[in-house]
């Protein structure tokens, strides 16, 4: 039985087990919301469960080709355009699986991971939405590259 803690009061026909039925509607409500919200924590924490049990199964990845792309650009020459960026671009072929992917790699300075060369294996996948592919460089951390042109593999 759940008390109400309600002030005493001289009322006529007014008596505590008729004032207690009054906490009724407020003990289904409190007991339904706190019903719901657990429900809500419940499904939270599995859609949380699953979201990370997921890892990326990585696969063995060649790499191809490491191509430098030239920023020069003749549209800037003849207009008003900015000048293009200093980034340092790279086209990188990398087979995954039984396709060639060729990514486009981006960096601030003129870098590449050292153990990115053509002929040797790193670890990488495809993302999972295939618009990326994802290398691991030297310490092991992810590098995302964009994918701007896929291939069945080629014969060699």
């Amino acid at each position: 039985m759940v008390e109400c803690d309600l002030a005493k009061v001289e009322v006529a026909g007014s008596n505590p087990v008729s004032r207690s039925r009054n906490c009724e509607p407020l003990k289904k409500g409190l007991f339904y919301s706190m019903k719901a919200k657990f429900a809500l924590l419940g499904c939270l924490v599995l859609l949380v469960g699953v979201g990370w049990s997921k890892t990326p199964a990585y696969q063995r990845a060649e790499i191809l080709a490491i191509q430098p792309r030239s920023n020069s650009s003749a549209v800037h020459k003849l207009t008003d355009a900015p000048p293009p960026s200093s980034e340092a671009d790279y086209d990188i072929t990398v087979k995954i699986g039984d396709k060639d992917y060729v990514g486009r790699y981006r960096h601030a300075s003129d870098y590449v991971p050292s153990n990115w060369e053509v002929g040797k294996t790193v670890e990488g996948r495809v993302g999972q939405h295939k618009h990326r592919i994802y290398l691991k460089d030297l310490s092991g951390h992810e590098v995302a590259i964009p994918i701007i042109r896929r291939q069945e593999e080629t014969a060699r």
